[in-house]
């Protein structure tokens, strides 16, 4: 999905892209945390993420990832590209492993070819990994019965 889904009658009431800076603390006007964009909008739950901050998801996650370190992230499914070809193995081996107790799992990697080619001699360093989230109760990992699905949003195609 992209930003054609506003002509999708069914979707567009409950989709938005915004391009804004993520952060991991709120610099107004320019940069929010992905908390505060949700609490702005009136959102508790997510269903879909999809993020690329050139290298700086690793300070700009960490936040996020502490705060609900007791509790779901508040979102299904994370898309995003990590850069790691500035960081040393050792912290990238402590930052997945954070993404693994904050509940995500990876499901999908996808090496920028584009990056690794343009850098003749580069390893694939920059990845485009999807997450699901493990932790909570939505959509993604639920088993909901009829009943249940009046409070859900269920979306089906044919």
């Amino acid at each position: 999905f992209g930003p054609e889904v506003r002509s999708i009658d069914r979707l567009k009431w409950r989709s938005e892209f915004k391009k804004c800076g993520l952060y991991y603390k709120d610099q107004l006007p320019l940069y929010r945390t992905l908390s505060s964009l949700m609490h702005e909008r009136g959102h508790d739950f997510v269903d879909l993420v999809k993020i690329d901050l050139e290298g700086w998801e690793f300070a700009a996650l960490v936040p996020l990832f502490e705060a609900y370190r007791e509790l779901p992230l508040p979102f299904g499914q994370l898309q995003l590209e990590i850069h790691a070809n500035e960081m040393p193995l050792d912290k990238v081996l402590e930052w997945w492993e954070l993404l693994e107790a904050s509940g995500l799992r990876p499901f999908h990697a996808e090496p920028n070819l584009i990056y690794t080619n343009i850098n003749r001699g580069n390893l694939p360093t920059i990845v485009d990994y999807s997450f699901i989230n493990i932790r909570g109760e939505h959509a993604f990992i639920a088993n909901h019965t009829a009943e249940q699905s009046e409070t859900h949003t269920w979306i089906r195609y044919s």
